[in-house]
């Protein structure tokens, strides 16, 4: 029993389907044909039974016509008559002075089996009647019909039902099995995109398909999945960019640098860092407020992006403070024109949208890769260091990681 439960429980959802409406099928096929064979037989014999009676009262009056001459040789034809055809197979004659006539016919091998005939109980029936004439008694008539005829056709008409049965368990099976397939196909939808989520792949979209059930659960899905989507790139957005600016933040930044540096290493490669810090931006955000301060800072961000290429990188690190990293600037001179490109951009005044005209200088520390370092820590601690040699050197200007005088611009 239990490894038929285990059986029971591996088996796909589609194979319990099948084997349940199988089972029900032939379960219901052979009640009804249980019922129909048995009030077929019953049916049978009541004809088997009247013909019993029409066959006693034919040959009786047959009988009568000669059994007062006493002319047994025409008896005992008449009986043998009698027994020629099915379904009689026994006759006698029993004289009331004591001759007995008998007659028996040939009885066919049954296609019944036995276990039929028992089941059902299909057996020969026997009738008796007095033979008179004239009130006098002359002797007791007696038939026995056989009902193998009942039982082959009964049994013939089993064999087509059952076959009608099989052929309808085949036909339904076939018919459950393909609407299943179609019906459950979306279910397949569905484990592939849970699958693609658990690995990760969040961008997974369904089209809904198969009974309105599942469907609704397929548009379910869908948008789970288009809302972890969502929360994910939010979770992204957040984790590696600014949330006011929405450049990069110091984690994607060291992120891309390090990955920069690598491949700089593995290619020959050279490159250059600018770190620059707004010139007196805390008295116009604690002046005029901090949504003036942070309009300031997100414009600050647009404009700088408007003088890099695709391949260059502003990242916010925090307050005022913003790295560029220059993947095709190898020498100081592409950096210095890179960042005084930065410089005037920024030294145009903003006029923020209440009207408010504001001004704003950068201080630029410039450092090269990997003239002075070759790892991420010391590019962004030595910019760092070169940015406040430009501040020192009176702002708005551009200062080089180096021991010589710092880029000088008016």
């Amino acid at each position: 029993m239990a490894s038929l439960r285990t059986l029971w429980s591996r088996l796909p959802l589609i194979g319990r389907l099948l084997t349940t409406a199988t089972v029900a099928l032939l379960a219901a096929g052979a009640v009804m044909l249980l019922v129909s064979a048995r009030l077929e037989v019953r049916e049978f014999r009541g004809d088997l039974a009247a013909e019993l009676d029409r066959d006693l009262d034919t040959l009786s009056g047959l009988l009568a016509g000669v059994v007062v001459v006493g002319d047994y040789a025409t008896l005992q034809q008449a009986l043998d008559n009698s027994v020629a055809r099915l379904p009689v197979v026994k006759a006698d004659f029993r004289a009331t002075e004591g001759t007995r006539l008998h007659a028996e016919g040939m009885v066919p091998e049954s296609r019944a089996p036995g276990w039929f005939n028992a089941l059902f109980d299909v057996s020969d029936i026997s009738g008796s009647v007095e033979v008179s004439v004239g009130g006098r008694a002359y002797g007791d008539l007696s038939l026995s019909l056989t009902a193998q005829a009942l039982a082959d056709r009964t049994w013939a008409h089993l064999q087509g039902h059952l076959a009608i049965l099989l052929l309808a368990i085949v036909l339904d099976f076939i018919g459950i099995w393909l609407v299943l397939r179609s019906g459950l196909a979306p279910l397949e939808q569905l484990e592939s995109g849970a699958n693609a989520i658990a690995a990760g792949n969040f961008d997974v979209h369904l089209t809904p398909g198969g009974s309105p059930e599942l469907g609704h659960v397929i548009e379910s899905f869908d948008h789970m999945a288009k809302s972890v989507l969502a929360a994910q790139e939010r979770i992204h957005q957040m984790a590696f960019y600014d949330q006011l600016t929405k450049l990069p933040n110091r984690r994607l930044l060291e992120d891309r640098l390090g990955q920069l540096i690598m491949q700089a290493k593995r290619d020959g490669l050279r490159m250059s860092l600018l770190f620059i810090d707004l010139d007196k931006f805390k008295p116009i955000n604690d002046e005029l407020g901090h949504e003036v301060g942070d309009w300031l800072l997100c414009a600050v961000a647009q404009r700088m992006q408007t003088c890099l290429r695709k391949s260059d990188t502003v990242a916010r690190i925090g307050g005022d403070e913003f790295v560029v990293v220059l993947p095709e600037a190898g020498n100081a001179d592409d950096a210095c024109k890179i960042a005084e490109n930065i410089r005037v951009a920024l030294n145009a005044p903003f006029v923020a949208p209440d009207g408010i005209r504001l001004e704003i200088t950068p201080s630029i520390g410039v450092v090269l890769y990997p003239e002075h370092a070759d790892n991420m820590h010391d590019l962004l601690r030595l910019s760092d260091k070169a940015m406040y040699r430009a501040k020192n050197a009176g702002r708005n200007t551009i200062a080089v990681y180096s021991p010589a005088e710092p880029c000088h611009h008016d």
